[in-house]
């Protein structure tokens, strides 16, 4: 935490959270984009097919660089791809890594009231090749460690200022 304008609290974090399989992805959708939008733009027969293609592609493409979880001030913004999902800051319990599925790394959120733990898409790994999955939990880990950091940051700062109150 630093102070800010105003000498209030401020925290200091990345504003979106997600594994770096999911950035990859995003990575990989706009090539494909481009490439289908570069041949749609060569006229003949698979120019149609090539244009429909590409803004599909396009929007897809958007939405994934959107996908994962988006601090704001009042809680977090859980985005996947189709809908997003909007978690006060005081229903959050923690962020854990837990298998999903035949992934065996995904972020999870876990609320307070003791609903079950909830994946959150864009915080995942793969589970191939096998060789590598040290790498891959790491890779999930370092985003739900910062996001258990800010969780953290969040409730000082709430009980910092509830004390101040009194």
């Amino acid at each position: 935490m630093t102070r800010g304008p105003g000498s209030s609290l401020s925290i200091q974090h990345r504003r979106v959270y997600r594994s770096v399989g999911t950035a990859r992805w995003a990575g990989w959708l706009s090539v494909a984009t481009i490439g289908f939008a570069a041949v749609g733009a060569i006229p003949g027969p698979a120019q149609i097919f090539s244009g429909i293609c590409a803004i599909a592609m396009a929007i897809l493409t958007w939405r994934y660089w959107n996908v994962g979880v988006h601090v704001e001030v009042d809680g977090l913004k859980l985005v996947r791809i189709l809908g997003s999902t909007r978690v006060p800051w005081n229903a959050i319990d923690r962020f854990e890594v837990m298998p999903r599925g035949i992934y065996p790394y995904t972020g999870h959120l876990l609320r307070t009231d003791g609903q079950r733990p909830e994946p959150v898409f864009g915080l995942g790994a793969p589970a191939r090749p096998e060789s590598r999955l040290d790498e891959f939990r790491r890779q999930v880990e370092a985003p739900v460690d910062e996001l258990n950091q800010v969780l953290a940051a969040r409730r000082r700062l709430a009980a910092s200022s509830a004390s101040r109150a009194n």
